[in-house]
């Protein structure tokens, strides 16, 4: 009897071991994803505010659309702001 029971924690902690395991590999794999995704959108964030203030500034100076130029450079600038504050 005694046996049994001993078979049986061993058992047990096993499949806890294997549960908890599994638990801490999700969770790993969860947090590179969500590492990736957040990489990926910064640099995506980062190439665009940089292409719209350069285009911006290149419309601006050769008076191609001043208004549309003003805004895509302070639509670059809001941008740089939320993604920098959020990296």
């Amino acid at each position: 009897m005694i046996n049994l029971i001993m078979v049986t924690q061993s058992l047990e902690e096993k499949f806890r071991d294997i549960v908890s395991s599994w638990i801490r590999n999700v969770e790993e794999n969860i947090i590179w994803i969500t590492s990736m995704i957040k990489d990926a959108a910064l640099t995506i964030g980062r190439a665009s505010y940089s292409s719209m203030i350069i285009i911006g500034v290149i419309m601006w100076c050769m008076n191609i659309q001043k208004y549309h130029a003003r805004r895509l450079i302070y639509g670059g600038i809001i941008l740089a702001l939320i993604t920098e504050l959020l990296a």
